[in-house]
């Protein structure tokens, strides 16, 4: 299940965001912009499942998170998945 929700995330991300807009080197737009909508659509509202990221990515702290799963999606995108 939390293998399958996390995949859900990247793929509704893909879906909802055109990374071909973003400017990734603006670390404003990143952590505000994406990872913003990425904590407060995924992550703040469902608590039990942010811990269980924070442990599964080995980090302290939501904002790590929302980093770690765009990373993911843009690593994901760059190879054509």
């Amino acid at each position: 299940m939390f293998n399958e929700n996390l995949k859900q995330i990247k793929e509704e991300l893909k879906k909802q965001i055109d990374f071909s807009r973003i400017d990734l080197e603006d670390a404003f737009q990143v952590h505000f912009g994406v990872c913003g909508y990425i904590r407060n659509k995924y992550l703040w509202c469902n608590r039990e499942f942010g811990k269980k990221l924070m442990a599964y990515y080995k980090v302290k702290d939501i904002d790590t998170v929302s980093h770690k799963i765009l990373g993911e999606v843009l690593e994901e995108i760059k190879k054509g998945r």
